[in-house]
């Protein structure tokens, strides 16, 4: 994923001589944008390194020999490739065994912006082929290959009945495995990803497979729970290959009701009042009219649009549509619309295209009462950037607000820097709120912060015992022997 890789450079870089005095935050974005100018050459390599090789893997049995080449156990003979591809691969890689290879994990969709340290050499997996989608409709759940679109997934339980427990915060077409490679966010109105996922499975770095949750131990039997350590972190120690997800049944009454509010404090209050009252609902997203209009065709209700989706029998949807109106008073405008993630494959995905133009930079999480304050602050930046602000959001029934702020700007390294310091300051300045980003990770000097990286880290060297799965760069420059064995 390389969050491990990012993190360690960052303090093997504050630790050399050269850039002990410099201010950490400095360190950072001179690490982020690149500045070779400001980097000794050590670290301006590791920066400018990349896979060796990009290999298409189309199930468990290709991703496992590339596991195994990259710790050792064979050659590259066994990637089975065509004879031209074959000398290629073995020119870029070599034949001796002890090669300090890696493997890496290509997402098949960022929203935001790649890790500062790219893969140092090695193979890395392209999983986009290994898109099978398979459907228990007696056990609710969708065992779901590592390069499965999530809209693909919605299509399939929907034709079956179902819906996924779960949908993307920013609508853009990517895969249920980014959620464990990449940087994407799945969230409903009643649960988090983490509590919608089953099981992943995936190689280890010692080329066998296996699985991190409970899917496959007897009820008689016992074993470790590493399900949720999977989900946040298991790109660092494997290679993921499958998701179980769960699904609900669709109820036969589903509407998606839309608000409009022209006022961010009155949609804060009922977004507050709604978490409250403990009605059930399947999802609620909000957005800016700019963000509305690339979701939904049409004019947007307001300029900030809310949609929540409410199902249930005839008699309850419309219990339910009554309370929801009296929870989100002060709306100006209400309607119903098509779920944005009904429309056809095409069109999701020529609008999830243009989203991903935009610029993001990471996800506010605050109590819904300070949903207002959020998106003046993002209105602010966008002001005093001179570029244009916005933002998607998500609400859910814990009363808290997930938003997603983006911009309008060209998607070069410092602008991305710079709007994400100026989200950060603003998200510090309301109270009670985060900032939910890879960068916020590295700004992050607090100790007992701090702590708990040196954690991870000691449990990803442990779990990944042949440094095989994302291993981190080493700022030392690698020795050369002019004359093995001693030998002249």
């Amino acid at each position: 994923m390389g969050l491990v890789r990012d993190l360690k450079l960052v303090q093997d870089a504050t630790a050399i001589p050269a850039l002990r005095e410099v201010v950490r935050e400095h360190l950072i974005r001179a690490l982020f944008v690149r500045d070779e100018r400001a980097l000794p050459k050590d670290v301006v390599r590791i920066l400018r390194q990349k896979a060796d090789v990009v290999v298409r893997v189309k199930d468990e049995v290709e991703v496992r020999e590339v596991v195994r080449i990259v710790n050792g156990e064979q050659t590259t003979v066994n990637l089975g490739r065509p004879a031209d591809e074959f000398h290629y691969y073995r020119t870029r890689l070599g034949l001796a065994k002890d090669q300090p290879w890696g493997v890496s994990t290509k997402p098949s969709t960022l929203v935001t912006y790649d890790w500062i340290v790219p893969p140092q050499g090695g193979i890395q997996v392209d999983l986009s082929a290994f898109d099978e989608v398979e459907v228990d409709g007696v056990n609710y759940a969708a065992r779901l290959g590592a390069g499965a679109k999530w809209k693909a997934l919605y299509d399939r339980a929907g034709e079956l009945g179902m819906l996924p427990s779960v949908y993307p915060s920013v609508p853009v077409d990517v895969a249920v495995a980014d959620g464990i490679v990449g940087d994407a966010k799945f969230r409903s109105y009643a649960s988090p990803f983490v509590s919608a996922v089953y099981d992943v499975r995936g190689v280890a770095a010692n080329g066998m497979r296996v699985n991190c949750g409970f899917e496959y131990v007897p009820n008689h039997a016992t074993g470790y729970n590493l399900k949720d350590l999977a989900v946040q972190f298991g790109a660092d120690f494997l290679v993921p290959t499958y998701v179980w997800l769960r699904l609900l049944a669709r109820p036969p009454v589903l509407k998606n009701l839309t608000f409009g509010f022209d006022d961010p404090a009155k949609v804060a209050a009922a977004l507050d009042k709604l978490s409250r009252n403990g009605r059930p609902c399947t999802w609620l997203n909000l957005a800016d009219e700019r963000g509305w209009g690339l979701v939904h065709p049409g004019s947007p209700p307001g300029p900030i649009g809310v949609e929540v989706g409410v199902g249930g029998n005839e008699v309850l949807v419309a219990a339910r549509t009554k309370a929801l109106e009296t929870a989100m008073a002060g709306f100006t405008a209400k309607g119903e619309a098509p779920p944005p993630w009904d429309a056809k494959p095409a069109d999701y995905t020529k609008n999830a295209e243009k989203i991903a133009r935009l610029l993001f930079v990471g996800e506010i999480i605050a109590p819904a009462a300070k949903l207002g304050a959020a998106i003046e602050k993002i209105r602010a930046i966008g002001a005093s950037k001179g570029v244009r602000a916005g933002f998607f959001g998500n609400a859910r029934d814990n009363g808290h607000v997930y938003v997603s702020p983006y911009f309008e700007a060209a998607r070069d390294l410092a602008r991305t820097y710079d709007l994400s310091r100026a989200v950060a300051e603003a998200v510090r300045s309301l109270g009670e709120a985060s900032f939910d980003s890879r960068l916020s990770l590295l700004w992050n000097a607090d100790p007992h912060f701090l702590r708990r990286v040196a954690l991870l880290l000691k449990l990803e060297s442990a779990l990944d015992l042949a440094n095989a799965i994302e291993p981190a760069a080493r700022l030392e420059p690698e020795p050369v022997e002019l004359f093995p064995g001693g030998v002249a």
